[in-house]
């Protein structure tokens, strides 16, 4: 159940319900943590999905199996050093019933780490990394199928006199 419906209940509501429910500032609990977890986590995918990449297509691999693996790759060595802040975050959202809520990210990482201990920064690594893992992999795929498909229809569309492209037998290939 996700953090919205824990904290609004069943119906889960809208903006105004969550307004009502839990404040403006309800809405924004939990943004530093999420800043702290994505911020390095883009830091660590993204170069190490375009590394990966290009290593895996110097080898000579499937360009659509060179970017599933960077993808997966990427996404096990991102997801994992910065699922601390992700639980943080989670915390913050969605507090247990009848806990004591958190001030804050500080608060929250003082607590966990004094009442619960270092390793419950690392609950939930394995279902994070097993949903985050596979979902950039297909995203970024994805992307780079998108991409091909845009850049060949460009071109089409250049060397088309139909969409204002150069006219038959005045472009590079065409006779004159």
């Amino acid at each position: 159940v996700g953090p919205r419906r824990r904290v609004l209940g069943k119906g889960g509501g809208g903006v105004v319900t969550a307004v009502k429910e839990i404040g403006i500032p309800g809405l924004y609990k939990g943004v530093g943590a999420c800043w702290a977890r994505d911020i390095p986590f883009s830091a660590i995918y993204f170069p190490a999905y375009a590394i990966t990449k290009k290593q895996l297509e110097e080898k000579g691999y499937n360009p659509f199996l060179c970017s599933m693996g960077a993808g997966l790759f990427a996404g096990v060595i991102g997801a994992s050093p910065t699922t601390p802040c992700d639980v943080v975050k989670t915390r913050l959202q969605s507090p247990k019933p009848g806990a004591i809520p958190y001030k804050g990210v500080r608060d929250c990482v003082m607590r966990m780490a004094k009442e619960e201990g270092l390793g419950s920064f690392f609950t939930g690594v394995g279902p994070r990394v097993g949903r985050v893992a596979p979902y950039l992999a297909l995203s970024l795929t994805s992307y780079e199928i998108v991409k091909v498909g845009v850049a060949k229809f460009e071109k089409a569309v250049s060397e088309s006199t139909l969409f204002g492209g150069a006219p038959k037998g005045k472009g590079k290939k065409g006779k004159k």
